[in-house]
């Protein structure tokens, strides 16, 4: 699971469940994301700014 990544502190978390539907579900974070999502889950997942590799 995505909470168990070594470095998930350094993480931005965003997800949006049941686009476009009735009960459509937008999470921010992490700690808000719910496990049990419905139909279908986007989730994006990016390091926080700074964390990143230098060009």
């Amino acid at each position: 699971m995505l909470s168990e990544y070594p470095n998930a502190g350094e993480l931005e978390v965003y997800s949006v469940s049941n686009c476009g539907m009735e009960n459509e579900s937008v999470c921010v974070g992490l700690e808000n994301w719910n496990t049990e999502t419905g139909y279908l889950t986007l989730v994006i997942v990016k390091e926080k700014a700074g964390k990143g590799y230098a060009s």
